[in-house]
């Protein structure tokens, strides 16, 4: 499930401002989604935010990799960066 947010029209795609995801991607298995009752809900925050939260944010990953953040991403009821997207806030 997704929410899209697209203010003005101000993106020829877009953006999601909201996903919720119950079970792994090929592209995304860090947070081990695909045990009973966890899912993941992701939401954008500014940079300032991000950085408030979390320091700097960290590099781009290589493709299929995932950001290095110091996080354990399979750990529940935390607020953590997003596991792929967190080099984006």
């Amino acid at each position: 499930m997704s929410l899209f947010f697209n203010p003005n029209e101000t993106s020829a795609h877009g953006s999601y401002s909201l996903t919720i995801k119950e079970s792994d991607g090929t592209n995304d298995q860090a947070s081990t989604l695909d045990r009973d009752g966890v899912f993941r809900v992701f939401f954008g925050v500014s940079r300032n935010s991000y950085e408030g939260l979390f320091r700097p944010k960290p590099p781009r990953p290589a493709k299929g990799g995932v950001v290095d953040t110091g996080h354990d991403f399979t750990q529940t009821n935390l607020l953590v960066p997003h596991p792929i997207y967190a080099w984006m806030n």
